[in-house]
């Protein structure tokens, strides 16, 4: 991918607060100050302020998705893979890869403000690999502070040839907040929405456009010697494909030089508006290629459960460029 962000960007500290990307409430109704019942006359004619109240009518993020039904394994894995600490971070850090760090580039074209710390690049335009770059992203780094990336309708499409000799096309596209911390360890938080396709190069053909947003705060802790990240946090999670979950983490282990395919220890758990799951991390007991965890499902074992990763941002065994992709793999899965 041409112009993108290496993953040396996680050189990044104290969390700047973030909000909603704009004409996006926090909430799942939608909003509106006209409710259409007309006030009692009291006999007193109130002030006039001059400002009409805005009735905005915009649904929260989360409202296109609906409750994850925590009793299907697959939405549990898929839940699993959206909303714990470690796999926040990985989207953020895929959002990173894609931001362009050329100045001399055509496309996206890329404008510095070195005093100000900032950088924002544009799209609209054609790369020379064919790629078609859309929106805007805009970093602002605070040395020993925070490293913010705020995006716009951000993304690219391009084309990927296929076993035929023909191609098909792939795209991803991002809106919202992400802050990492400047620096190894630190609070970040992310609110963000996020549409992909991917290609097949097999059927030639390209998925249907599947959607997710995050809303979380969390922290990197310092890691025990020898292992690469400790995470813990706590936020929501949805995409369109499995629903929507609250889910908080503590102390996820990842340490790739011992198990490269699932967090070390550790637990997640996932609250849907019927049901609770606690999902439980076992690399350093258990450590499989397939990637299982065990899971509870209102307090009642459940055995284990495979696919649920832990390709983390920097960790040894492959940063993780598939990161924003784990989604489609949920996907793939379900549809087989």
């Amino acid at each position: 991918m041409p112009n993108v962000q290496p993953a040396a960007i996680l050189i990044l500290a104290t969390l700047l607060g973030c909000a909603p990307p704009p004409g996006v409430t926090s909430d799942d109704a939608a909003t509106t100050d006209d409710t259409g019942t007309k006030p009692a006359d009291t006999g007193t004619k109130p002030a006039d302020t001059g400002t009409k109240p805005v009735d905005t009518g915009v649904p929260g993020p989360f409202a296109p998705f609906a409750d994850a039904d925590l009793t299907d394994p697959d939405a549990v894995r898929g839940m699993a893979n959206g909303v714990s600490a470690a796999k926040v971070y990985e989207a953020m850090f895929a959002l990173a890869v894609f931001v362009p760090t050329d100045t001399t580039s055509p496309c996206p074209t890329l404008v510095e403000d070195k005093v100000a710390g900032t950088a924002e690049a544009t799209g609209g335009c054609t790369d020379g690999d064919g790629a078609e770059w859309i929106g805007t992203v805009k970093t602002t780094s605070i040395p020993k502070s925070s490293y913010t990336i705020e995006a716009l309708g951000w993304g690219f499409s391009s084309l990927v040839p296929c076993d035929s000799g023909a191609a098909t096309s792939e795209s991803v596209e991002y809106t919202g907040v992400a802050v990492f911390p400047d620096g190894e360890t630190g609070p970040f938080s992310a609110e963000l929405g996020i549409t992909v396709t991917t290609a097949d190069p097999v059927s030639c053909t390209t998925s249907t456009a599947t959607t997710s947003y995050v809303s979380y705060s969390g922290t990197l802790n310092p890691p025990p010697k020898g292992a690469n990240y400790l995470f813990s946090g706590s936020g929501r999670y949805g995409n369109d494909v499995f629903g929507k979950a609250e889910g908080s983490t503590t102390a996820e282990l990842i340490d790739d030089s011992v198990c490269g395919t699932e967090a070390m220890s550790g637990n997640t758990t996932i609250t849907s508006v019927a049901n609770t799951v606690v999902v439980t991390y076992d690399g350093s007991t258990d450590c499989d290629p397939t990637s299982t965890v065990t899971w509870t499902l209102d307090g009642t074992a459940q055995g284990e459960l495979d696919g649920v990763t832990c390709n983390t941002a920097a960790g040894g065994g492959g940063a993780l460029a598939v990161g924003v992709f784990s989604l489609l793999l949920a996907v793939r899965r379900r549809r087989e």
